[in-house]
């Protein structure tokens, strides 16, 4: 059973998600972790700041990152390579 349900939106070649319910600073563990397993992709590196938290992620032949900004509300992921 999932917690968190997503969709996105591609603006650009950026997806924005919309994410129910909006996961807490606290949480961002847990919401990747599910992320990650709907999305059966592999874990490369968490990176966490003070506003920011971003996780790198193979998914298939690409490398992307997942980026989580608390004081706008907005999570995002964009093609690494």
């Amino acid at each position: 059973m999932t917690k968190y349900r997503y969709s996105r939106q591609k603006v650009g070649d950026v997806w924005q998600l919309s994410v129910v319910p909006f996961p807490d600073w606290q949480d961002f563990d847990e919401f990747t972790a599910e992320f990650l397993a709907v999305e059966k992709a592999k874990l490369i590196e968490k990176n966490y700041g003070l506003d920011l938290h971003q996780i790198r992620f193979r998914l298939g032949q690409h490398q992307y990152v997942l980026h989580f900004e608390h004081y706008t509300e907005s999570i995002w992921v964009e093609q690494d390579f």
